[in-house]
């Protein structure tokens, strides 16, 4: 997938050592994902939530109240951040 929106994420690195950790994990993993459906996506990220629009899911961050909110458009394989939610 093609990862837009990574300037978002700034407010998150440097946070603590194990946040920094779970977001370059996270990077990859999507970076590097083809998935074709949302199945897909919810198998490798169990603990993704579906958003509220066709196509959002809401990635908790190290089990914390910080949530990364990611529009995917899979036929594109584009997945672009759209906010932080606390």
């Amino acid at each position: 997938m093609r990862l837009l929106g990574r300037k978002k994420l700034e407010d998150l690195w440097g946070v603590d050592p194990e946040t920094d950790r779970w977001l370059t994990g996270w990077v990859a993993e999507i970076a590097h994902a083809r998935w074709r459906e949302p199945s897909e996506l919810l198998t490798q990220f169990p603990g993704a939530r579906v958003g509220s629009s066709q196509g959002q899911f809401l990635f908790p961050v190290c089990g914390g109240g910080t949530m990364i909110e990611t529009l995917f458009l899979f036929h594109q394989q584009v997945a672009l951040i759209q906010a932080l939610k606390q």
